[in-house]
This record gives C-alpha cells, sequence and structure tokens, in this order.
C-alpha cells in the first residue's frame, strides 16, 4: 500500500535564521526601548525640517 501524501523536507524542521533573530529581538526590553526611541527621533527631526521647509514653500507659491 502506498502513500498519497508527499514527504516534507528536512530543511522545514530549521527554523529561519531572520526568524529566529526577529523572536529573540521581541523578546527584549532594551531591544523595543532603543527601536522605540530611535524612531521617535526620527520623527521629531524630520518633523523640525519639514515645517521650515513647508513654510518657505507657502511663501514663495
Amino acid at each position: 500500500m502506498t502513500s498519497n501524501t508527499v514527504p516534507r523536507p528536512v530543511t522545514a524542521d530549521i527554523p529561519h535564521p531572520l526568524r529566529a533573530l526577529a523572536q529573540r529581538l521581541w523578546g527584549c526590553r532594551l531591544c523595543k526601548s532603543v527601536t522605540f526611541s530611535v524612531f521617535v527621533l526620527i520623527l521629531a527631526i524630520e518633523s523640525i525640517i519639514l515645517i521650515p521647509s513647508a513654510y518657505k514653500f507657502l511663501t514663495l507659491c
């Protein structure tokens, strides 16, 4: 009697390296804190740059 199922490849048992790294970093409070701080800092710098740029654009129109 033959089975109609296809055997799983051996590599399916090995976790993807990026997925394993993401799972490790997701549990790290320091990583989350640094990531959030950098995000807020980039957002603040971009808004500081955007305000004078928008004002300059509006005065030229």
